[in-house]
């Protein structure tokens, strides 16, 4: 018995909906017939179809205990690599693919990671990383410096790897190290901090933010704060100013506890809704899996 689309449609859509709920990640991705429709949705024709399914997929991903399921799943994987290959596909659907495999692999695979850049490249997703930065002569400075950059999408595996390769190959740049979470890049450099900002804007196509150091971060800081008083002695009394910092803290925390009993009593309400929920989800999908075993169609 055959399936019409308007039923693949609904069925990717409660699997997504699904997939939504953490506690639900791990489920899905052991459950065999849950997966294998996500693999035939993820080949559909059915340009819609496919977007809902790679959608939910990139929810399964997002749980870390999911990462080597996915990963072992070669239905998933072959579709999903033949997904980002089909230059006839939404190239944004494409890109969502390629982030899933990338995802899914381990910080150790970097043959792996090397494969995916050179899928990247032929499937026409980014371009040649041979066009480099610029060969612009920038000025040299005498005394190195160091400059601290935020670029979005810097925690991005397949752009990590694609801005290093340049990033190091440019004129100037020394070396480079990585905040991942904060998705800075702190350059050692014998070109002025200016100039680093440009090449990084190059290489990276966004705009970014050159950040102070912390020092300058904290002398801009004391000289804002009302109760740091320059004394005529000329030095800065921070101990008072440490001290009245550490007294208004006290003052947040003890209004902080006021209401504890209270949000005590919301946290027990909400793990009870969470409680609920999860069951629910666990009906609806056997509701699922009960319908397609009627159907004949093979996934459960």
């Amino acid at each position: 018995m055959s399936v019409d689309a308007a039923s693949l449609k609904t069925v990717a859509v409660q699997l997504r909906s699904l997939a939504a709920d953490k506690d639900n990640q791990p489920i899905i991705a052991r459950d065999e017939g849950c997966m294998s429709a996500l693999s035939t949705f993820i080949a559909s024709e059915d340009v819609s179809v496919c977007q809902i399914a790679v959608g939910a997929v990139i929810l399964l991903a997002s749980h870390a205990d999911n990462r080597e399921i996915l990963r072992n799943d070669f239905t998933i994987w072959d579709n999903l690599h033949d997904l980002v290959a089909d230059t006839d596909k939404d190239d944004s659907v494409r890109r969502d693919a390629l982030g899933i495999m990338r995802r899914v692999l381990g910080d150790h695979e970097r043959d792996e990671m090397e494969e995916l850049a050179d899928l990247e490249l032929r499937a026409g997703l980014r371009e040649d990383l041979g066009k480099g930065v610029s060969d612009k002569d920038y000025a040299v400075l005498k005394e190195p410096v160091n400059v601290r950059i935020h670029v979005p999408g810097l925690s991005d595996a397949g752009f990590l790897n694609e801005f290093e390769h340049r990033l190091i190959r440019t004129k100037g740049i020394v070396s480079a190290s990585y905040e991942m979470g904060a998705e800075v890049v702190i350059i050692f450099a014998k070109v002025s901090a200016d100039d680093i900002a440009e090449i990084v804007r190059q290489i990276s196509g966004k705009e970014v933010e050159v950040l102070l150091e912390e020092k300058e971060n904290e002398d801009e800081e004391n000289s804002a704060d009302p109760n740091i008083v320059e004394q005529q002695e000329g030095y800065v009394d921070e101990e008072r100013a440490r001290y009245r910092k550490n007294l208004e803290k006290a003052k947040r925390t003890a209004v902080s506890h006021q209401g504890y009993s209270s949000l005590a009593e919301r946290l027990e309400q909400e793990r009870r809704q969470a409680e609920r929920e999860r069951a629910r989800s666990e009906r609806m999908l056997g509701r699922i899996g009960r319908g397609f075993t009627g159907s004949g169609w093979g996934f459960w």
